[in-house]
């Protein structure tokens, strides 16, 4: 009798389909996740940030300063000085000045920071350049003006950011300019720039504040949703004077 044939070994099995599956694809997966973590947290620092701008725990002080238009800049820091959240608030014009005794946020700089935000010019420009390192030059694309509203936002890192509406005609100017760069300024000095390969588009301008920490950032965004949401001052502020209230 003949030996049996010889057999050949069985193939090796495939591996599972659960082995083979790809890090990009858990990458892709988890990314949502990932980021929701991200904006999250973002979110709990810009609370944290936030919430001592938002509530009077400081001193009381008296804030004058002269101006020839008396009622219309006291109406203004009115509205500046509500946004901030000053405690015990008023605001009395008289001729030619204004007056402000109110009870300040309890921040280190409060006796300069709050008088300087109360009185500041608040004029805005957005001009097109060819670098970011450009001095502003030529006519506006749009003015302060042409603000019709401002807001938070957090970029995809978790950053804050101050959002800026324009007037349709206005951000028409800024589309049609289809410039590459932009300077956005704020009292003559260059407060945040675009830059990009592509020329803009979009529905609001982004002024990305660049500090050391997000509690910095976070600062430097309300102060520039406050100015730009009330809009520029009426006529100039002059004399300042502060002085601390028992």
């Amino acid at each position: 009798m003949s030996a049996d044939p010889p057999t050949s070994p069985p193939p090796p099995a495939s591996p599972a389909p659960n082995a083979q599956l790809s890090m990009f694809r858990v990458a892709f997966v988890a990314a949502p996740f990932v980021i929701g973590i991200v904006l999250f947290a973002a979110m709990g620092a810009l609370m944290l940030a936030t919430r001592d701008v938002a509530t009077a725990g400081g001193g009381r002080a008296e804030i004058r300063f002269q101006a020839e238009c008396p009622e219309e800049f006291a109406a203004l820091s009115r509205a500046r000085a509500e946004t901030i959240g000053l405690g015990e608030l008023s605001v009395t014009p008289g001729p030619g000045e204004v007056t402000i005794r109110a009870v300040l946020p309890g921040l280190d700089d409060d006796l300069t920071a709050v008088p300087r935000l109360l009185t500041a010019p608040a004029r805005f420009a957005v001009y097109a350049a060819t670098s970011i390192k450009d001095s502003p030059q030529g006519e506006p694309l749009a003015t302060g003006d042409d603000v019709t509203d401002t807001w938070f936002q957090l970029d995809v890192t978790g950053h804050p950011y101050t959002a800026v509406e324009l007037q349709p005609h206005a951000l028409k100017r800024v589309e049609d300019a289809k410039a590459g760069v932009m300077l956005y300024v704020l009292d003559g000095q260059v407060i945040a720039t675009y830059e990009s390969s592509q020329t803009f588009k979009g529905e609001t301008l982004e002024l990305h504040p660049l500090r050391e920490t997000t509690r910095e950032e976070v600062r430097q965004a309300t102060d520039w949703h406050i100015l730009l949401n009330h809009g520029p001052a009426p006529c100039e502020a002059t004399a300042l004077v502060v002085t601390p209230l028992p």
